[in-house]
C-alpha cells in the first residue's frame, strides 16, 4: 500500500464518522435548530462525486470513504427531514445515478466541479454567521466539527503526497473553510452564554 493511502484511510475513517456526532445531537434535541440541510445536501453530492472519482483514479482510499461518508451523511439529512427508510431509498438512488453520470464526465471537467464543491460548506457557514448575529446557540455538533477539521488535515497530506493538484486544491480550501465554521460556532456560542449570563441578572 503506498504511504497516501495510509493517511487517505485514516483521514476517510474519521470524516465517516463526523456525520453521526451530528445525527445523535439532531436526535437528541429533536430539531436541527441552525444546522444547514443544504450543506448536508450537497455534501451527499460531494460524496458521490469523490467516489466517481476514486474509481477513476483507482484510490482504494476515496472510493470506501466515499461510499461510508454516503450513509453516515445520509443519517444526518433524514434526521433533519424527519424521513424514515422513503428517503434513505431516494437519497441512495439519486446518489447512484450521480456517481455514474460524474464518472463519464472529461477529467478537466471533473476537477472543476470537485474545486467548486468545496465551497459546500458556504451554506452553513452562511447560517453560523446568523447563529452569532442572533446569539444563540445552535444544533451544531462541535464533536462533528472537530472530526472532520481532523479527517481533513490527514486528507491534506494524503493530498500533498499523491501529488493530485485538484487533491491539493480542494482539501485546502475545505480545510480552511471547516476551520471558518468552527470559529463562528465558538463566538456563537460564547455570545449566547453571555446573552443568557446578563438575562439572569437582569431577572435578579
Amino acid at each position: 500500500m503506498q504511504l497516501q493511502e495510509v493517511f487517505g484511510f485514516a483521514g476517510g475513517a474519521i470524516g465517516v464518522y463526523m456525520a453521526v456526532p451530528q445525527a445523535r445531537h439532531i436526535r437528541k434535541l429533536g430539531h436541527g435548530d441552525g444546522v444547514s440541510l443544504t450543506y448536508w445536501a450537497v455534501l451527499l453530492l460531494v460524496n458521490a462525486s469523490w467516489l466517481g472519482y476514486g474509481l477513476l483514479i483507482g484510490s482504494p482510499s476515496l472510493i470506501i470513504s466515499n461510499v461510508l461518508g454516503f450513509t453516515t451523511s445520509t443519517m444526518v439529512v433524514t434526521a433533519l427531514l424527519k424521513k424514515g427508510w422513503v428517503a434513505w431509498l431516494s437519497v441512495y438512488a439519486a446518489g447512484a445515478v450521480w456517481m455514474l453520470l460524474f464518472k463519464m464526465l472529461p477529467l478537466a471537467l471533473i476537477t472543476v466541479l470537485l474545486v467548486a464543491m468545496t465551497f459546500n460548506r458556504l451554506p452553513q457557514i452562511y447560517r453560523s454567521i446568523q447563529n452569532l448575529r442572533a446569539g444563540v446557540a445552535s444544533a451544531v455538533s462541535m464533536r462533528s466539527q472537530y472530526y472532520l477539521a481532523t479527517a481533513m488535515v490527514l486528507w491534506e497530506v494524503y493530498s500533498f503526497l499523491s501529488g493530485h493538484i485538484s487533491l491539493v486544491i480542494t482539501t485546502t480550501t475545505g480545510l480552511v473553510l471547516t476551520a471558518a465554521v468552527i470559529l463562528l460556532e465558538l463566538a456563537g456560542r460564547r455570545k449566547a452564554s453571555r446573552l443568557e449570563a446578563l438575562e439572569l441578572v437582569d431577572g435578579n
